[in-house]
């Protein structure tokens, strides 16, 4: 299964970059990831593997490990599930449009069994609407405000939301 949404952002691809292929940032911009496990002292890179607990309604959470499995800096962010109940991978790539980045995300799995077949429909709904809002919270975690875009303002706005973000 394959879901593919995309969002505008009024910032540049590096700064929704640096915030999105952050793992430790996951659970304030991705409504399911209650908490990620990766030392802050690791790097984020191609091989890196972290853990996040996924809080999944009605069911209560889950563990599931993970791998870097892309990275280029300021392009795209990838990583594939490396335990759970069937393979998941999720893709973010960005691209500079005019004012801002284009961010598209695509996550592909392939639940096994009947009963996803049956239900595919409504999955695929639920995950497109879930990498929506997802989207959309990251939206306002990074973007520069209108009213704080004027010449010099954007700049120390910018600095002290990266400050912000990097505790």
């Amino acid at each position: 299964m394959r879901n593919r949404v995309q969002k505008f952002v009024s910032a540049p691809p590096e700064v929704v970059f640096d915030y999105l292929a952050e793992p430790l940032n996951q659970p304030d911009w991705m409504e399911e990831i209650s908490s990620v496990d990766l030392s802050e002292d690791e790097p984020v890179e191609v091989g890196t593997r972290f853990k996040h607990t996924v809080d999944i309604t009605g069911r209560g959470s889950r563990v599931m490990g993970l791998e870097i499995t892309e990275l280029i800096e300021n392009e795209v962010f990838e990583y594939s599930q490396t335990d759970g109940p069937y393979p998941l991978k999720t893709r973010y790539t960005l691209g500079p449009v005019d004012g801002g980045t284009l961010v598209v995300a695509i996550e592909e799995s392939s639940p096994p069994g009947i009963y996803y077949k049956v239900v595919r429909p409504l999955v695929k709904w639920a995950v497109r609407r879930r990498l929506s809002g997802d989207l959309n919270d990251l939206k306002g975690r990074v973007e520069i405000p209108q009213e704080s875009a004027g010449e010099g303002e954007s700049e120390s706005w910018l600095k002290r939301r990266l400050r912000g973000l990097r505790r």
